[in-house]
């Protein structure tokens, strides 16, 4: 058996195991999977999504992938062919998955969300790598419960659908659904970003808004909306005295200002990013400043330091290891070289 980085591989090549994982969620679950299995896909296809896929007989029987945001790596999913997998293969997944994020020393902490962690065998391995467990509760309607035993006796089971999603959730769906669509370059309607910052500001979205603010304005600079996605981050700045990611911020700000063709202003952006991602030791925004400071036009000392600070972060990852970021950073020192 073979294990390959996710990032190989497109999504029409793991369509078999992405059928069988949706008919388990299906038949076990009750639980239409094909949504978040739409965003997988999509994030496969841009290369976006580390994780790993175990190989057999040149085909893909089994896949784990995971997440690093905000200083913590979440281990999303592990799936494995019933039929085609060999015993074990969950367990060779997650260790190359925990050991990548463990060479993340921008990480604070690991956490995984897998269905049913008490009852399921891959339990065993997250107990014997310390993790802590913890219940998760889920809201219920129409149903009976019998409190003095603390269980459920009786509900109603149905088929989740998009009607059933409240004004968050929906606008979380299309702002996901945009964003993705701006890094694979298929100009999604700007309107849609925007909304999705207005729904932000206004509160409808409840969940770390400075993250996905950044991630709105990452987006909206990518589809060639530079304007829109520069009042995204000067509402940040402007709203909150220590914002989270300010480096990050700074560095999306610089963007917009490059977009204008305004270079020296973005060099003094991008100087503070590097600065401030130094000063909160997060790797992550280092990477991203110093990738874009080492980037512009100008080559003078600045740039040159920005390219060494890459070279220092790209030799403490191995050469297997890859996210988007690293992989742009190792290909603009590629290209300096030549």
């Amino acid at each position: 058996m073979e294990i390959r980085p996710l990032h190989q591989f497109k999504s029409h090549e793991l369509r078999n195991l992405f059928d069988q994982e949706r008919e388990v969620w299906q038949h076990q679950l009750y639980w239409d999977y094909s949504e978040p299995q739409r965003v997988i896909s999509a994030m496969v296809d841009a290369g976006t999504l580390p994780g790993f896929v175990a190989m057999q007989d040149g085909d893909p029987v089994a896949y784990t992938f995971y997440v690093e945001v905000s200083g913590k790596g979440l281990l999303g999913g592990c799936f494995a062919s019933e039929w085609a997998a060999p015993e074990g293969v969950e367990h060779q997944l997650l260790e190359e998955s925990l050991a990548a994020l463990k060479r993340n020393a921008a990480l604070q902490r690991v956490e995984s969300q897998f269905i049913n962690f008490r009852e399921w065998p891959i339990a065993r391995f997250f107990a014997g790598k310390g993790f802590s467990q913890f219940d998760r509760c889920f809201m219920v309607r129409d149903c009976q419960i019998d409190h003095l035993h603390r269980r459920l006796v009786a509900a109603e089971v149905k088929q989740l659908s998009l009607g059933d999603l409240d004004d968050m959730a929906k606008l979380t769906v299309d702002t996901y659904a945009s964003v993705i669509a701006a890094y694979r370059g298929e100009q999604p309607d700007p309107a849609c970003l925007r909304s999705a910052f207005y729904g932000v500001r206004a509160g409808v979205v409840q969940i770390r808004h400075d993250a996905r603010y950044a991630m709105i304005a990452d987006a909206m600079i990518a589809n060639g909306q530079a304007g829109d996605a520069a009042e995204v981050v000067r509402h940040v700045l402007d709203t909150s005295s220590d914002p989270w990611g300010k480096s990050e911020f700074l560095r999306l700000l610089a963007a917009t200002e490059r977009s204008r063709g305004c270079n020296g202003k973005a060099r003094e952006l991008l100087l503070s990013a590097v600065e401030e991602a130094r000063k909160s030791g997060s790797i992550a925004w280092t990477i991203r400043a110093a990738t874009d400071l080492a980037a512009l036009p100008q080559d003078d000392g600045e740039t040159r330091s920005a390219r060494a600070v890459l070279a220092t972060i790209c030799d403490r990852f191995a050469d297997e290891f890859e996210t988007r970021d690293l992989r742009n950073a190792r290909s603009l020192l590629v290209d300096t070289l030549e």
